[in-house]
């Protein structure tokens, strides 16, 4: 896969004495091959560099591996064809996507692209008496050459991810910030129906009370035109009176003791259905702010390594 300079430990970064080179095309651009021998870690790396994108791919091999390689060819068995198995590794590498990140594989047959040796200059002879310190150094900056294009690189790729990141944070931050926005909406438009709710409630009240004040102002005044009548009609009336009243008081206070409780039922429900809204909206908030503080973490932690 492409090498991200974070990506590499020391020991990766230190991948020995450059050995080989050869230029190969792959997708109609040309990459740069390098084989480097690290002997203190026992390591050989190839190294590929586009110059075009500028995209690098490595693959490496501790030596028992490597060897393992030509343990079936008598050409290359030997360690000491060191420039034939370079060009025998380069003849097979590939590049391959695997869940979509391209990486390099080495195949068992050679690839349809045949490598070259890399020509560095085309219009000039390098000269083949003495040199002076100039031309010496001239040299020698053109040599670097590549590996100061490839630390360039990786510090612009580096840069690029470094505000890939930040913009997710921030993306990050601006969703919950919405949502919490959008909570604190929701629970005012709730607590808003419940007011309404409970002025409704109280208007329908004063309505059944005004209703039962004109019920006994018609009582009261048909007594008064029965008080006109004889007192034998009287008493049999205000006893027939009585009794209706007591029946209908009876009937009233039930349905006004049915009312009361089922008012108070719902009230409870109502109270206990908020509160569990509030709980709820409470532990998905603080579940969130976890979540949220645990990824700062990890964030930090990350940027920190």
């Amino acid at each position: 896969m492409a090498g991200f300079a974070d990506e590499e430990t020391e020991e990766d970064k230190d991948r020995g004495e450059l050995k080989y080179q050869e230029s190969k095309q792959y997708n109609s651009e040309w990459f740069i091959c390098s084989a480097y021998d690290n002997p203190k870690n026992r390591r050989v790396t190839l190294e590929i560099y586009g110059l075009d994108t500028q995209d690098m791919y490595t693959k490496a091999w501790a030596y028992d591996a490597f060897d393992g390689l030509f343990r079936f060819n008598a050409e290359l068995m030997n360690p000491n064809r060191k420039e034939g198995r370079f060009h025998y590794i380069i003849e097979r590498l590939s590049i391959v996507t695997v869940n979509k990140k391209r990486e390099l594989k080495l195949l068992p047959e050679p690839t349809d692209e045949v490598p070259e040796l890399p020509v560095y200059e085309t219009n000039r002879k390098i000269p083949t008496g003495r040199m002076d310190l100039k031309e010496r150094q001239r040299l020698r900056e053109q040599m670097d050459m590549l590996d100061i294009r490839r630390a360039e690189n990786i510090a612009k790729k580096r840069q690029a991810t470094r505000q890939r990141v930040l913009q997710h944070i921030m993306r990050l931050k601006e969703e919950d910030k919405q949502k919490k926005a959008n909570v604190e909406l929701k629970i005012e438009e709730e607590r808003k129906l419940r007011y309404k709710m409970k002025e409704e409630n109280e208007c329908r009240e004063r309505e059944e009370e005004a209703k039962l004040d004109q019920m006994k102002k018609i009582r009261r005044k048909a007594v008064e035109v029965k008080e006109e009548r004889t007192e034998e009609q009287d008493e049999e009336e205000y006893r027939q009176l009585r009794a209706r009243w007591r029946l209908k008081d009876a009937e009233k206070a039930q349905l006004l003791a049915d009312l009361k409780a089922r008012k108070k039922r719902e009230r409870e429900e109502k109270l206990a259905d908020a509160k569990r809204r509030g709980d709820h909206v409470n532990e998905v908030q603080a579940r969130r702010e976890a979540a949220q503080e645990a990824r700062n973490i990890r964030v930090k932690k990350k940027e920190a390594s």
